[in-house]
């Protein structure tokens, strides 16, 4: 369990790299007149992923 806690937040950690580079280098080549911010909080994207999916009928 310990070594898949590690594997699944490495791979959490790399994302959030990935993410920041993206955004870093959007910024610096775009150069908009609001650059986008870094997500810093998912409390709300982890929500509404953990929301039961509904089925359709």
């Amino acid at each position: 369990m310990y070594v898949s806690i590690r594997r699944i937040s490495g791979s959490l950690s790399c994302g959030s790299i990935s993410l920041e580079t993206d955004i870093e280098v959007y910024n610096d080549k775009r150069n908009p007149a609001e650059p986008i911010q870094i997500p810093r909080d998912f409390t709300r994207g982890v929500a509404e992923l953990q929301m039961p999916h509904s089925k359709a009928t």
